[in-house]
């Protein structure tokens, strides 16, 4: 079975951190009057904002730790690990929509 260099699961590490603060912030969105950096754009400017800068903050601090590796899990086991968040933070979406539906 090959395995993925440590630059691989650094950018899988930070895509999936990414992604589920993505879905967190868009949950608890209503909660947290910091998100609102654009007014006009309303809460999701603050959610992109600082999903992008989570996001490049891990990948740097994952890619400085993990780079000399040269093998670390699998790429069926990272593909595995960012579909879960992906669709972690689809349900945490659709939560946060659902809820927003039925008490207004």
């Amino acid at each position: 079975m090959m395995k993925d260099s440590g630059v691989t699961a650094s950018a899988f590490i930070s895509a999936s951190i990414g992604i589920l603060l993505i879905g967190i912030l868009a949950f608890l969105r209503k909660g947290l009057p910091f998100l609102e950096v654009y007014p006009p754009a309303g809460t999701f400017s603050g959610i992109w904002l600082y999903s992008y800068l989570i996001w490049g903050g891990v990948w740097a601090f994952s890619y400085s730790i993990l780079k000399r590796y040269q093998s670390v899990w699998t790429l069926k086991g990272w593909s595995i690990l960012l579909l879960i968040s992906i669709l972690v933070s689809t349900i945490l979406i659709e939560a946060s929509l659902v809820s927003s539906y039925l008490w207004s």
